[in-house]
């Protein structure tokens, strides 16, 4: 239970009279109670918490006041745990003042257990800014029951590894959970994996499509197994999945085994630039792959060197991500496709989807395209 550090007023009435004065106030508007904190006993007194003290002009009020012989007083509330804040903004009410509500995040990531904020930068300039955004990670979790922890995001994405620092704000210093999407549950670490829930309708999208039964596909950068695992528990087809990070290659592993599927995925724990430099597999594979993922979107047009020799010549699927300026991103990510096709004797001849997946930044979108690409014989 929470013990609120500012006192707030409360009703002091006598145990023998706290019934009748319940009752009373439940048929009038005299005196609301405030339900976000529990009621306090003594041996002869309730303390009942309320919203405002009435007016001393109110006869009604007086009248009711003398009647029961209570008076008001002002003391330290105990947070009720059963009670049901409906937004972050009613959590934070009395705990900070409202001219710090403009720094509550309008969105946040919710991975199992944990949630994952990010603030705006100008909440720095705040004194005690610390202690103002672990105030909000407290009100998210009132709000959100399921919620046991919450980090803030310290930093972007780095490395080949895709790996972000967080600063625990609440809760328990946890970073592994399990988490549930399109009827498929996934095991991760926030820290060592890169993931975010923020591509659930993509990846039911992409799942939800027509697959040829047998159909062969690579998935380049599957982390944990979010596109390769949706896809295989609904179709009969065969994927290779490939991650160079080890730690999301451990999770995209324990996945595997923890879902039921009607295809197979095949996890690999590798640089995919080595699948067009190791001969052994450059034979096995080349020109015989008929769909390849590449969610990547930082830098996956540096690859398309690894999907043109994967995919087969006569006409290969491909769903590529990219981060592209807002203005035109959708026209501007289909001309940076087309370029490095054609860098590698490849054209695109079927677009069957292009859309903007999400909003990446305030000056980028993320870009997804469905495309039939072939080889340019010319």
């Amino acid at each position: 239970m929470m013990t609120n550090k500012k006192k707030i007023p409360f009703i002091r009435i006598q145990k023998k009279n706290a019934e009748t004065f319940i009752n009373i106030i439940k048929k009038s508007d005299l005196i609301e109670i405030n339900k976000k904190f529990l009621p306090q006993k003594t041996s002869n007194y309730v303390f009942f918490p309320i919203k405002e003290i009435p007016s001393e002009c109110d006869e009604s009020y007086l009248s009711f006041r003398n009647q029961l012989n209570f008076e008001v007083i002002w003391k330290k509330p105990i947070q009720d745990p059963n009670y049901k804040f409906k937004t972050i903004q009613n959590a934070l009410e009395g705990e900070i003042p409202n001219k710090y509500f403009q720094f509550i995040p309008k969105s946040f990531d919710v991975v199992g257990e944990i949630a994952i904020i990010e603030f705006n930068k100008d909440i720095q300039d705040i004194e005690e800014s610390s202690k103002l955004k672990c105030e909000i990670a407290k009100a998210l979790t009132l709000v959100n029951k399921n919620i046991t922890t919450v980090f803030e995001k310290a930093s972007g994405i780095r490395g080949n590894y895709r790996r972000r620092q967080l600063n625990l704000l609440c809760g328990e210093e946890t970073y592994e959970t399990e988490y549930k999407e399109n009827n498929c549950n996934f095991k991760l670490d926030i820290r060592k994996t890169f993931f975010t829930p923020r591509m659930v309708n993509e990846r039911l999208r992409i799942s939800s499509l027509k697959y040829k039964e047998n159909e062969l596909i690579f998935d380049l950068f599957a982390g944990v197994g979010t596109f390769s695992i949706q896809i295989a528990r609904l179709h009969n087809v065969n994927i290779y999945a490939f991650d160079i990070n080890p730690y999301a290659y451990s999770y995209l592993y324990q996945n595997i085994r923890a879902n039921k599927s009607k295809g197979k995925v095949f996890p690999f724990n590798l640089n995919v630039k080595n699948l067009i430099v190791d001969k052994n597999i450059l034979n096995f594979f080349k020109n015989k792959i008929d769909r390849v993922i590449m969610n990547l979107p930082e830098t996956s047009l540096n690859f398309m060197d690894v999907t043109c020799t994967l995919l087969k010549k006569n006409s290969g699927i491909l769903h590529l991500y990219q981060f592209c300026e807002k203005e035109n991103s959708i026209e501007i990510a289909l001309g940076k496709l087309e370029s490095i096709l054609l860098k590698y004797q490849y054209k695109i001849t079927k677009v069957f989807n292009k859309k903007v997946v999400k909003a990446y930044s305030p000056s980028h979108d993320m870009i997804g395209i469905d495309a039939l690409i072939e080889e340019d014989k010319k």
